[in-house]
């Protein structure tokens, strides 16, 4: 199907990884920074697997909001012009330096129920790849 990138802290990991297993469940390959191996440049890879993505999936929590990975990966998905999930998986007020970036989209949120919550994320990368595809 289609190229997700997933962009969270670490400290998130467990809750990420179920994320993840639902959304390959429905046939998407995704990249994270866990795909990053020994000896290869970590942000030239990054990069690259961003601008390859389809979709850009961004996990939101009170450690993720903190992280300037998460931040640095979010910048290049919007110069990158990637359609943007973003999904939250514990409740945090989204700092300054992410509104402009978010501000608009309707986020997911997996915590009262995490399996309706997996079918509205493969329901809306489902879109989001579909309304990214159809710009001119």
């Amino acid at each position: 199907m289609s190229q997700i990138f997933v962009s969270y802290s670490r400290r998130d990991g467990e809750a990420v990884r179920r994320l993840v297993e639902a959304v390959e469940q429905d046939g998407h390959h995704v990249f994270s920074d866990e795909d990053v191996y020994g000896g290869q440049q970590r942000r030239e890879t990054i990069v690259t697997a961003i601008r390859k993505a389809d979709v850009f999936m961004v996990v939101l929590s009170p450690v993720s909001i903190a992280s300037h990975h998460v931040r640095s990966e979010l910048d290049i998905a919007e110069g990158e012009k990637k359609p943007i999930v973003p999904v939250v998986i514990e409740q945090a007020a989204i700092p300054a330096k992410m509104v402009g970036q978010l501000a608009g989209l309707q986020s997911i949120d997996l915590a009262p129920d995490a399996r309706a919550g997996y079918r509205s994320v493969k329901e809306a990368l489902r879109g989001a790849q579909t309304s990214f595809a159809s710009r001119p």
